[in-house]
């Protein structure tokens, strides 16, 4: 991947190779952060083998450094992003580290790649499970290892893990959980007082079947902000079901500002630039789209052949 200025970026390195997994450390610290020396790591398992949704690809770093160095802490507080076909996971886990909530999705079968990074990132030690009890409904979004059970009603009020026991008579209910994996020690932080990591929560979500998988797994859809959608404009079997999936979103996010950002490769062979052309037509009835012009984006991490756009809803 090659920076606007034409070099190689800094932010990424020490890939190592561990089995059928490799790792990319991604420094996600704010640029001015990092001027002072400040580094702040999110460890990424990639698969060795694989097709799709196995590693992290140019598209998803670009959007998320766009996400990063183009805005403010503030303006992620509060925000809840959907990410449909996530992949690794590390849109929505670099998003959550800098404050947004994010729930994070894709077919059941690439589920335990981003559970294992979400464990990584977001827990002591790689193979520790972690579940998240949601209006009674049980969702794992942790990888192996011993159970971390987490009852979330918007905040993460009660831990329980091998001896330690947190009750929820024990915290107080302005009291956000952040667990830094770096340190491996768990600090308490008060609302109010500036926290770099929020809340994340991932399920599979098949597109063929987006109602009832949001029903299982008792999402609140009303609830979104902005959806999200990077490098997923593969195939076009499956553009009608990924549009009807997009829509639904639309019509029942109650959020009047509500927003689709999208980043994707452009890439030439086979049918790709039909199928972006396509997208983009179907969805041109509800939504308008603006590009990100390149001296927008990330001066870290951006590229010619990466288009980012937010398609804002059209007026009624």
């Amino acid at each position: 991947m090659m920076t606007t200025a034409g070099k190689k970026d800094s932010v990424i390195d020490n890939v190592c190779e561990e089995d059928s997994y490799f790792y990319r450390e991604i420094d996600v610290a704010r640029m001015e952060q990092a001027e002072e020396g400040i580094e702040e790591i999110v460890t990424i398992a990639q698969k060795s083998i694989g097709d799709e949704s196995c590693i992290v690809w140019d598209a998803a770093l670009s959007f998320a450094f766009y996400c990063i160095d183009a805005f403010s802490a503030s303006f992620w507080k509060d925000k809840k992003i959907l990410e449909l076909g996530a992949g690794t996971g590390v849109v929505g886990i670099l998003l959550a580290k800098i404050g947004a909530t994010c729930f994070v999705t894709d077919l059941p079968e690439v589920m335990p790649l981003i559970y294992k990074n979400i464990s990584l990132n977001f827990q002591k030690a790689e193979g520790y499970q972690r579940q998240v009890v949601r209006n009674n409904s049980c969702q794992h979004v942790g990888y192996g290892g011993f159970n971390d059970k987490i009852v979330d009603n918007g905040k993460f009020k009660n831990i329980i893990n091998g001896n330690n026991s947190i009750n929820t008579s024990d915290v107080d209910d302005e009291v956000n959980l952040d667990i830094d994996i770096k340190k491996g020690k768990k600090n308490n932080q008060k609302n109010g007082t500036e926290n770099s990591c929020n809340d994340i929560l991932a399920f599979p979500l098949d597109w063929s079947r987006f109602s009832t998988d949001v029903e299982k797994s008792d999402f609140d859809l009303s609830e979104i902000d902005i959806l999200v959608l990077v490098d997923c404009l593969y195939y076009q079997d499956v553009l009608k079901m990924l549009n009807t999936s997009i829509r639904q979103v639309i019509s029942l996010s109650t959020k009047p500002f509500f927003e689709l950002w999208i980043s994707y490769e452009v890439r030439t062979d086979n049918d790709k630039l039909q199928i972006i052309e396509d997208f983009f037509h179907l969805l041109s009835d509800v939504l308008v789209f603006e590009t990100i012009p390149l001296e927008r984006q990330s001066p870290r991490y951006s590229a010619e052949d990466i288009v980012i756009k937010i398609g804002r809803l059209k007026d009624k």
